[in-house]
């Protein structure tokens, strides 16, 4: 950092001298390396890309339309210095692919995998990580090694997240495949919601942006799984919890009685409310659950009532085994 810029900040602050390490310690903890990624890394990756694609006869209209910046971006782009040095180095490979991808028309997911891994790769002991520690010398002094554990898999959390993410989308694919699952959709949709062992709050649970629905006959969700997308029945699912351990899904279906009785037959024990309830809270003070610590399959149903639709949650020891579970209920719903 220029010293004409510090000492105003010193002066401003009234930072003695003996202090200002101290300070600029502090400072690092606001000062991620993405800001190193925000201001060098891509910049540069958008500038040489630009570059390659007018040397492929592209115009900057073309070009600007490719990467989704506007025209006086390109301009802009297109008449800066040559780029050069070590992290261009460290980029050539990635501006050549992200170059190809545009010029191929490949989907942007594509391009975002490419950039983003070589991002977490420089991240990672490399030109990033070396800038960082440059720009803040408390880092390399306390040999800091954040990008490393995050993105290296020492943390489980990361993992664990990742992991229920991609056994929430197998699961709603196994939904989606079943061509009678929508006899199981309430008036008012449904979700499914999963977590692990540690979860506590709505936002630890995985759930359906703006629920599950029937377009056309067939049961589709309308995003893809994120967290703390759902706010009842990851409520439902935390409570279920408090008395089987072992469960981990949740999934609410249609509480008709015939529904009730394929999902009895399909090997779901019922635990009946006696009494219509809307709001969790009002569930779970209606409830007396009847406690089987090692049930892996349960489910509560809730009557309907004046406004109250009938609902049926079950409940599973993941979001893949539930949803095959609830396939076969809708089997033999349909059969029935």
């Amino acid at each position: 950092m220029n010293s004409l810029l510090i000492r105003p900040l010193y002066n401003g602050l009234m930072i003695p001298d003996s202090d200002i390490y101290l300070f600029f310690r502090r400072v690092a903890v606001v000062r991620p390396p993405c800001e190193i990624v925000q201001k060098e890394l891509l910049p540069l990756v958008r500038s040489c890309v630009a570059r390659a694609l007018k040397d492929h006869g592209l115009s900057q209209n073309e070009i600007g339309a490719r990467m989704r910046v506007t025209q006086a971006a390109v301009s802009k782009y297109l008449s800066g210095p040559l780029a050069e040095g070590p992290l261009y180095a460290e980029v050539e490979g990635l501006i050549e692919q992200v170059t190809e991808d545009l010029l191929e028309g490949r989907p942007e997911s594509d391009v975002i995998d490419h950039l983003c891994r070589v991002c977490m790769e420089l991240r990672i002991g490399s030109v990033v990580c070396r800038r960082h520690r440059e720009t803040h010398r408390s880092l390399k002094e306390e040999d800091c090694q954040a990008c490393a554990q995050l993105l290296g898999g020492e943390r489980e959390t990361f993992q664990s997240r990742f992991s229920l993410l991609s056994e929430m989308r197998v699961a709603m694919e196994t939904i989606e495949g079943c061509s009678v699952f929508h006899r199981l959709i309430p008036e008012v949709r449904s979700n499914l919601v999963a977590c692990d062992s540690k979860a506590k709050e709505s936002r630890d649970v995985v759930g359906i942006p703006g629920r599950i629905t029937v377009v056309r006959g067939r049961v589709r969700a309308l995003a893809s799984p994120e967290y703390g997308a759902s706010g009842h029945t990851a409520k439902m699912l935390l409570w279920a919890r408090s008395f089987y351990p072992r469960v981990h899904a949740c999934l609410a279906i249609s509480g008709k009685d015939e529904t009730v009785r394929a999902a009895q037959d399909s090997g779901f024990p019922v635990e009946r409310i006696a009494s219509p309830a809307g709001a969790v809270e009002e569930i779970i003070e209606a409830a007396r659950l009847t406690t089987n610590r090692r049930a892996d399959y349960t489910s509560v149903h809730l009557p309907g009532g004046l406004g109250i639709e009938p609902i049926l949650y079950l409940f599973g020891p993941s979001a893949v085994e539930l949803a095959q579970r609830a396939v076969i209920v809708a089997e033999r719903l349909s059969q029935s």
